[in-house]
């Protein structure tokens, strides 16, 4: 076909030539001048086109980024046999490990064993027949369990969409904060709870009247910078090791005090752990003691 075109060409070149008179090698180097400038302004327009088309695409992807980024739900695409492929969470707290720890790996892997027989059969089912199938059960992620519904979607003939939710509302939380609150502040002991990183999360109107400090003093410092400043994060560390190993412990011993007494205390360790055994903080319940003169009282008060 090119040589047809060739020839086609020639003898184009030829007849204007005999026209106009002129050589043939001009005529040749004038159409061929004249095609590339074509070609030129051809490739020149392709290439704005497609620079717009990206432009477009780019907008199109930040704008489902920005609408992904306001939702709250985590989302997962998975394969029929339940294989990982896209994940997206509304806080990264939701989920039991960072996304791309995840990507490519089993749901099942990552749920309880009670919710493994309903998510099975939920992706069977909504890729059978189309129809949205849900359930609920509660998922373990660090230092807590959260209550979902789950919502599977058929998103193609072997991939479906699962959409978590915390089945507790906002104002559902707040009712059971403020329900909590009202209970600690009817305690006359003081309720500390304290995290992992030994940072106050709790503190009752108990531990205000007791240790002199407000809640809104004391939440978020460490415990024993409040209580107990000579003691390092080493010898805490040694505590929370000591109590995970016996689940309870009650110590006596000396507390600070805001205004800078000493206190005798006797309190009651608990450590906290959620539904898979994992520690997630610890409970601290202490009253005022009449002073003590204990053997060992010393190394009893390196204990908060």
């Amino acid at each position: 076909m090119l040589s047809a075109v060739a020839v086609a060409l020639g003898a184009c070149v030829a007849v204007v030539a005999a026209c106009y008179g002129i050589g043939t090698a001009v005529v040749s180097t004038a159409i061929i001048g004249t095609a590339f400038g074509v070609i030129g302004a051809v490739v020149h327009r392709m290439a704005g086109s497609l620079r717009a088309a990206r432009a477009h695409i780019e907008l199109h992807a930040r704008r489902e980024r920005a609408l992904l980024d306001t939702l709250p739900d985590t989302l997962a695409y998975a394969t029929g046999a339940g294989r990982v492929l896209a994940l997206h969470a509304g806080r990264p707290d939701s989920l039991p490990a960072p996304v791309e720890e995840l990507l490519g790996r089993d749901i099942y892997e990552f749920l309880p064993d009670e919710a493994i027989a309903p998510m099975r059969n939920a992706i069977a089912r909504t890729l059978v027949t189309g129809v949205v199938q849900t359930f609920e059960c509660d998922l373990p992620v660090p230092n807590r369990r959260r209550s979902v519904e789950n919502r599977v979607v058929r998103a193609g003939p072997d991939e479906v969409l699962v959409v978590q939710r915390d089945v507790r509302s906002p104002r559902m939380a707040d009712d059971e904060r403020r329900l909590m609150a009202s209970l600690l502040d009817n305690v006359s002991e003081a309720v500390v709870v304290i995290g992992l990183d030994h940072r106050v999360q709790t503190w009752s109107r108990g531990a205000e009247r007791l240790f002199g400090w407000h809640a809104h003093e004391a939440m978020g410092e460490l415990v024993y910078g409040l209580l107990q400043p000579r003691m390092t994060s080493g010898e805490f560390d040694a505590f929370v090791a000591h109590l995970a190993a016996a689940g309870r412990v009650t110590t006596t011993g000396r507390r600070l005090h805001k205004d800078g007494r000493r206190l005798w205390t006797r309190s009651r360790f608990v450590m906290l752990r959620d539904g898979q055994g994992r520690r997630g903080g610890i409970l601290a319940v202490s009253r005022e003691v009449a002073p003590m003169r204990l053997v060992g009282r010393a190394s009893e008060a390196q204990h908060v």
